[in-house]
């Protein structure tokens, strides 16, 4: 990725987002290992490649891995690989995914999951830079830069014995917090466009219209980036027009299985709303959809607002 070809969930402008994306594009240059923090869907995968794509491994494989998708038999196999023979049904050998991201970058993604036992191979592979296949007596040099990720509190999960000190503090050498969406929601716009714009060679030019812009900084999308992509483009597949407004959006949202399309309206949010309205209620619950007795009722504890 390079400045030309940002990722969509890369766009915006709010402070604690431009904080992570300055931090990586710092230490993309070095080699250590770097620790994205954050919720599902913030986009800490489109900052791992940004590392990769800044720093000197360019040329080389960036290697995704998630953890959450494997138990620990198979996850050892899949990042140290294995030799042919080692367990019922491995025919043939397998390098693994550290061998697959020699002399590029490995982003090791959900790291919190990963097993105990798995963990202690990895310290290993991360202090000795050598990796011994699952079933082989011969160990092989490796060459990889880490960029790990996890929306768990790795520390907590530290001190309940669930990840070992030892890896954290070799991987935690320069952690970075990825902020939640709701914590940027100046950037909402610009991350609007930017998703539509992505899709417009399929769906066509699309655009939001203010109540739905309105109506998207109120509701809390925990799912981040992601759940708001998911949105955008299920809304724009039934949107007959180029506009897509606070209906279309509502209609997207209630035909997520467990989605909710009604009061998703936070404290915070609903100051926002407020204040981006001059601060007439009635005109801010006319752009998000909701009853103005149902905004009065979170802006309540508040700054008065009439």
């Amino acid at each position: 990725m390079v400045d030309g070809d940002v990722d969509d969930s890369l766009v915006g402008e709010a402070p604690a987002f431009l904080a992570a994306r300055h931090a990586v594009d710092r230490l993309a240059d070095t080699d250590w290992p770097v620790l994205l923090l954050g919720e599902t869907g913030v986009g800490k995968e489109a900052l791992a490649r940004r590392v990769h794509e800044r720093s000197g491994r360019r040329a080389g494989p960036f290697v995704a891995w998630n953890a959450a998708t494997l138990g620990p038999e198979l996850a050892d196999s899949q990042l140290f690989g294995h030799v042919r023979g080692a367990f019922t049904g491995a025919t043939g050998d397998h390098g693994g995914a550290f061998e697959a991201a020699h002399r590029g970058t490995l982003f090791l993604d959900e790291l919190g999951e990963l097993p105990l036992a798995v963990q202690a191979r990895l310290l290993r592979v991360l202090e000795d830079g050598v990796v011994r296949p699952v079933g082989s007596a011969r160990e092989r040099p490796v060459d990889v830069r880490i960029v790990a990720a996890t929306h768990h509190d790795l520390r907590a999960r530290v001190a309940s014995g669930a990840f070992r000190a030892d890896l954290y503090h070799r991987l935690a050498v320069a952690p970075v917090r990825v902020p939640p969406v709701r914590a940027r929601r100046d950037d909402l716009p610009a991350l609007c466009a930017a998703l539509l714009a992505r899709q417009r060679a399929t769906l066509g030019a699309r655009v939001l219209a203010p109540d739905a812009l309105a109506w998207l900084a109120a509701h809390p999308l925990p799912g981040n980036v992601r759940e708001l992509r998911n949105l955008l483009l299920r809304a724009a597949l039934f949107c007959p027009g180029p506009v897509l407004g606070l209906d279309d959006l509502r209609q997207a949202l209630a035909a997520d299985e467990g989605g909710t399309a009604h009061d998703p309206l936070e404290p915070a949010a609903a100051r926002a709303a407020v204040d981006s309205a001059g601060g007439n209620v009635t005109l801010a619950a006319r752009q998000l959809g909701v009853p103005r007795s149902t905004l009065r009722d979170r802006l309540r504890g508040g700054a008065g607002v009439t």
